[in-house]
């Protein structure tokens, strides 16, 4: 390759780490609701989360975990959810190690950390610990110091499930709790700890609350009109 061809394709990639940085850096809510959500992940000890898919809760509060480790605000960040339907918290019957049975329900947190730390950072930190995926069955007996913890899809847990959770907290920890109490998957008759922890933690102060709508949607139109129908 010519000295030339050389320079021209080293400042292409730069151009592109550059177009990627920006990308990266300019997260932004897109609606008023967005706003306040983040503004209580800012601000606040724990966040409550409740709304319909496409309206942000697990992406934002991943790249709100992801701003906090870079700028060592924390220095762990802890996913957990309840891995099956809430039927079940038993990960024995699935095969495989305790990281494959997670991924398929974690997936979505791994696309934002990769997309703002890179693949090979991303492995380097679940190796060493500083990310960590944590089965909802086995966060019992377990304290979180300096940690950003995300527990989504917590519509699938009771209320004294989501008590254990929220003692899990420790010093120097923020917790954000997403989910959608219209789509729970407990036993019928059974209490949601989602919509529970809503209305027992209003007015606290160390406690944001948000609720989307469909409006705050914003993954695309149809998916907006689709959930219209329901």
């Amino acid at each position: 390759m010519s000295k030339r061809k050389y320079r021209e394709q080293d400042n292409l990639v730069k151009l592109i780490r550059e177009e990627e940085q920006r990308y990266v850096k300019n997260v932004r809510p897109i609606t008023p609701t967005q706003a306040d959500y983040l503004s209580h992940i800012d601000n606040k000890n724990v966040t409550i989360v409740s709304g319909p898919a496409g309206t942000g809760k697990t992406y934002l509060a991943c790249v709100r975990a992801v701003e906090g480790l870079k700028e060592q605000k924390f220095t762990r960040i802890i996913i957990t959810r309840p891995a099956l339907s809430a039927t079940s918290e038993n990960l024995g019957f699935l095969p495989g190690s305790l990281e494959n049975k997670l991924d398929p329900f974690l997936r979505p947190c791994m696309q934002v950390f990769a997309e703002r730390l890179g693949q090979q950072k991303v492995k380097k930190y679940l190796q060493e610990g500083v990310i960590e995926f944590v089965s909802f069955a086995h966060m019992r007996g377990r304290t979180f110091q300096n940690a950003f913890i995300i527990a989504d899809e917590v519509q699938n847990v009771t209320p004294e499930g989501m008590k254990m959770l929220l003692t899990r907290i420790g010093f120097n920890s923020k917790m954000v709790l997403c989910g959608d109490v219209t789509q729970s998957d407990l036993p019928e008759g059974t209490k949601n700890g989602l919509a529970d922890a809503i209305e027992r933690f209003k007015g606290l102060e160390r406690v944001g609350i948000t609720e989307f709508e469909e409006e705050d949607v914003v993954r695309s139109e149809v998916v907006s009109d689709l959930l219209s129908c329901y």
